[in-house]
């Protein structure tokens, strides 16, 4: 495990950032792919450069 020189506590504390972490990734990812679905359905062109 790359973290154990921290003391037990603070690898606790570093587990639950990485795991918020990867939950906001899926959030901000999920509004991504939501809003790209809302601009094709819009008719959008994604072959354009906006």
């Amino acid at each position: 495990m790359r973290d154990t020189a921290y003391p037990a506590p603070t690898r606790v504390l570093i587990a639950q950032a990485e795991e918020l972490l990867r939950q906001l990734k899926a959030e901000v990812n999920a509004q991504r792919v939501a809003a790209m679905a809302e601009f094709g359905l819009q008719g959008g062109d994604f072959t354009k450069q906006l």
